[in-house]
């Protein structure tokens, strides 16, 4: 089981604040690199093999003001505001989208252990980033992730011989079955603090005609 937050200790939002901006204690206040690392999070948990958790809320920053023991706290605390549904709407989405990412792509839902003994990660990479690949023979014969948790641009080259075309499915703004650019020369940028999540370009093109799972 794979997750970020849930409901003992700090909720990931909160853990973000504490660890970014440890002096300022406003736990509900919009801060957008935070929202980039949320994002980021959820990408990492989302496209891991095995059972993806969350707290309810992750999706939308879900603060208990740093209470990390909160099973004896008031209401107050504990409770969901919808008011951030609002206010974290574009993180909302992104988790949104990644969901729908993880129900088409078939290599994230493996229970058989065999995709995961068949991922390759990419070496040489700048510090903060781990990128991987994974051929399959399903609705997907490609896939390909790159987490950036560093301070600055990267660019990582996808390795020859899987696809010759590549379909970007998330960045540091947008997730989902859709295609954001697509890359020809296995090059890929990927920002600070975000993920690229991209599948061959004819496996996506696939994908409008399958019946998708929901689980």
């Amino acid at each position: 089981v794979n997750y970020a937050s849930c409901h003992d200790n700090l909720s990931l939002y909160d853990k973000l604040v504490a660890s970014v901006y440890p002096e300022e204690g406003d736990f509900r206040e919009r801060k957008e690199d935070l929202v980039s690392m949320n994002k980021l999070s959820a990408a990492i948990v989302l496209t891991s093999q095995g059972v993806p958790f969350m707290m309810a809320g992750e999706e939308m920053a879900r603060s208990k003001d740093g209470d990390e023991n909160s099973y004896k706290s008031p209401i107050e605390v504990n409770q969901i505001d919808w008011n951030d549904i609002n206010k974290y709407a574009d993180l909302n989405e992104y988790y949104k989208g990644l969901i729908d990412i993880r129900q088409t792509v078939d290599l994230l839902r493996d229970t058989t252990g065999d995709v995961a003994n068949s991922i390759s990660y990419i070496k040489d990479l700048d510090d903060g980033v781990i990128a991987y690949t994974i051929k399959g023979t399903g609705n997907t014969k490609a896939f390909a992730a790159i987490f950036n948790a560093s301070d600055k641009k990267t660019t990582v080259t996808l390795p020859d011989g899987l696809c010759l075309s590549w379909v970007q499915m998330a960045d540091e703004t947008n997730a989902g079955i859709r295609n954001i650019r697509e890359i020809t020369d296995s090059k890929v940028t990927v920002e600070p603090h975000s993920s690229a999540i991209l599948v061959n370009k004819s496996s996506f093109d696939a994908y409008k005609n399958m019946v998708r799972v929901r689980c």
